[in-house]
């Protein structure tokens, strides 16, 4: 048997409501999943990186600069036009 030891808080790197959703489906009820949609004082963040994923770590390193005490995914799903 395991201890049920409540639901683990993260910060998702994004304003993307959509985005969110999507993430809080996957994760399912074990994570408690907020993002930045409430937070207007943030500085930009320049995706400098070459790929999704490195913007990806670019995003999640610069918030969690910001809010060291949470655990804090980036993403970048990326669009590509051609």
């Amino acid at each position: 048997m395991t201890a049920n030891l409540g639901a683990m808080d993260l910060l998702l790197a994004t304003r993307n409501q959509h985005k969110t959703r999507e993430f809080a489906q996957l994760l399912g009820p074990n994570f408690t999943l907020r993002d930045l949609t409430s937070e207007h004082d943030l500085p930009e963040i320049l995706e400098t990186g070459r790929t999704f994923e490195e913007n990806a770590v670019i995003k999640a390193i610069a918030i969690s600069k910001i809010f060291p005490d949470q655990v804090v995914i980036g993403d970048d799903s990326g669009l590509e036009v051609k």
